[in-house]
């Protein structure tokens, strides 16, 4: 049975090498971009719901009243409770904010994938023009 160093041809080895690089170098790429973008695009989204919630409207004033009476409940003082309150609708506008950010990104790392997708296809064709290698026994 021929060793597998005998299989690989010498210009297989720069394929396979550049095949090993390219691989790092994406995901060192891969994870800059989304150590970057997700904490850009979680604020980006962070001010477009703080912008949509208002003092004044009645939905927000629902809720918070509904927190508060929640928080009392459990044996919050009202003033306690109301600022209790304040901070778990601040908590949940980070949570929603977090998500789409992780939306985004799943969206912009399925598109990178379908652009990604003819390059295989590609690699692919080449690869079955090429003629079988030739492998000599290696003696034992």
């Amino acid at each position: 049975m021929p060793r597998p160093t005998a299989l690989i041809g010498s210009g297989n080895r720069w394929i396979i090498a550049i095949a090993v690089m390219s691989s790092a170098i994406m995901e060192v790429i891969d994870t800059s971009v989304v150590n970057v973008s997700l904490p850009r695009r979680a604020q980006l989204h962070q001010d477009v719901l703080a912008a949509n919630l208002t003092p004044g409207s009645l939905p927000m004033q629902q809720m918070l009243q509904g927190m508060t009476r929640f928080l009392q409940f459990r044996g919050y003082d009202p003033a306690t409770a109301a600022q209790k309150a304040d901070a778990m609708l601040y908590q949940l506008l980070q949570q929603q904010a977090s998500l789409l950010s992780y939306m985004d990104l799943f969206h912009l790392m399925g598109i990178l994938f379908l652009v990604v997708i003819p390059l295989i296809v590609i690699m692919r064709r080449t690869s079955r023009t090429r003629p079988p290698l030739k492998t000599t026994p290696v003696p034992d």
